[in-house]
């Protein structure tokens, strides 16, 4: 493998035989990252601490079969939805539309046939100071009842040390378009992740339901454990029992309203910091929505692999949740002839106890 730049291996086959790649991304700062091409997926990020040992900072899989398995999305890109559709129904156009119902009565991140069930194409190798891989994929017209062919790229970028997801789209009919990364992250290289400290940029979140779908417009977070507009410690907010959306949901499972719309550069969103290593991670953005994932329902897919619930958190840069049926959210229409773009940027700090 080279020091830095890029590089590329097997990392096992389908059940179909069709072969699965991982590519590996090294920055001259020793940020190091590994892309999955099933799913797009972030399967590893390691990165440096003082004492010259690499960390890894994020959740994934030794072997193809755990993403096979695999029913917390980790890492994966998630569309063309993320987020839940109420009832698994939409209108556009006048014309209704029934998607895949994966969860419960509602669709998640796209149904069962999403983006992270796909094997997406190399498009793309860039050898060079900042090394990247852009994924493509073509998701037929009808896909989990979506209308329209739409091709998705995911480019991954390692600028210094920072992690760059740009994901665009572009269709030959009207159609929806709200793709995440699911990434998991955990600072301190494994066990838990909940006494990391959290900061989120918003003034508001949305309430939810039983079924951890929008109930509402969005609520001011002051005076609720969702206000994180000051660092505090996830497991802190957790213990507050008593608030009815913490116990709805289990946990967080819901988005924080950032800004009004999609912004033209990145900004930044919230700041992850685990307070033993020092080692820190902030999330900027062109997404209005953030979708915080505390990872209460984690469980690991396969007998013997250690995935506890809080082992990661989830950081989903995306619009709102269930936008299609609450236009007031924002539109994620995509429409022939006008292409989509977003931009999401991890970046790391090393800490200096680590």
């Amino acid at each position: 493998m080279s020091a830095n730049g890029v590089d590329q291996r097997p990392f096992g086959a389908l059940p179909d035989g069709r072969g699965v790649a991982e590519v590996v991304l090294r920055s001259p700062s020793g940020l190091q990252a590994s892309i999955l091409t099933r799913g797009a997926a972030i399967r590893q990020v390691l990165l440096p601490s003082p004492g010259g040992r690499a960390v890894d900072v994020t959740l994934g899989y030794p072997t193809l079969e755990g993403y096979l398995a695999d029913r917390n999305y980790l890492g994966v890109i998630v569309g063309r939805v993320a987020n839940r559709i109420r009832g698994a129904r939409f209108t556009l156009d006048g014309t209704p539309h029934a998607l895949d119902p994966n969860d419960g009565a509602h669709c998640l991140h796209g149904g069962g046939t999403g983006f992270h069930q796909a094997l997406w194409a190399i498009a793309d190798l860039n050898d060079g100071p900042e090394p990247s891989v852009t994924l493509r994929h073509a998701s037929p017209d009808g896909e989990g009842g979506f209308p329209g062919t739409l091709a998705c790229t995911a480019t991954y970028t390692l600028r210094g040390t920072d992690l760059v997801v740009d994901i665009g789209g572009e269709s030959d009919r009207p159609t929806l378009f709200n793709p995440a990364s699911h990434a998991y992250w955990n600072l301190a290289g494994g066990g838990t992740a909940l006494g990391h400290e959290v900061q989120v940029h918003a003034d508001a979140y949305v309430p939810v339901d039983q079924d951890t779908l929008p109930a509402g417009p969005p609520r001011p977070v002051a005076g609720t454990p969702f206000d994180f507009r000051t660092p505090r410690r996830l497991a802190q907010a957790l213990a507050d029992t008593t608030d009815p959306q913490v116990r709805l949901a289990g946990g967080f499972d819901h988005d924080w309203a950032l800004a009004t719309g999609e912004r033209a550069e990145p900004a930044l969103a919230a700041r992850l910091e685990d307070p033993v290593s020092g080692r820190a991670l902030e999330l900027l953005t062109t997404r209005p929505a953030l979708h915080l994932y505390s990872g209460h329902m984690l469980a690991s897919p396969l007998p013997g692999h250690p995935l506890q619930p809080g082992d990661g958190i989830a950081l989903e840069a995306q619009m709102f949740s269930d936008a299609p049926n609450r236009p007031e959210t924002g539109s994620i229409r995509l429409d022939p002839g006008r292409p989509h773009r977003s931009t999401t940027i991890f970046r790391f700090h090393p800490g200096a106890r680590g």
